[in-house]
């Protein structure tokens, strides 16, 4: 499914407030104990920003959830979002990797899933 940036970070960005309230930390304190800014924390809250992965992991345990627990929290919401939005989320079904890890192309060309253990060389002997 590909969800629209303009439907998900509204959807983070309230569930995060969510965690910071129902956590009992002020803006500035989270910002602290994540070791994020407070812009960028408040950037998060207002949904101008997009959470990056870290981002998330950071602020779940500056708070009294577990990363999983946030991520369910998220997932919900977005679920939720998503429904209420109906047509103007694209779904699709991507397609499953090999078992042997390769990916393919959008031409159809499979591709090793770790492109540098590939093409790995040893080196030349240095003197």
């Amino acid at each position: 499914m590909n969800i629209p940036d303009s439907l998900i970070n509204p959807v983070v960005s309230r569930v995060l407030r969510g965690v910071m309230e129902e956590s009992g930390l002020q803006q500035k304190t989270w910002a602290q104990k994540s070791g994020m800014s407070l812009t960028v924390v408040q950037k998060l809250l207002s949904g101008n920003q997009a959470v990056k992965l870290p981002q998330l992991l950071a602020l779940a345990h500056a708070s009294i959830f577990t990363p999983e627990e946030v991520m369910e929290r998220i997932d919900r919401a977005v679920a939720r979002a998503v429904s209420e939005a109906g047509s103007n989320v694209i779904e699709f079904r991507p397609q499953q990797s090999p078992k042997d890890g390769a990916q393919e192309d959008t031409h159809g060309q499979r591709h090793a899933a770790n492109f540098d253990t590939e093409h790995e060389q040893d080196e030349p002997d240095t003197p």
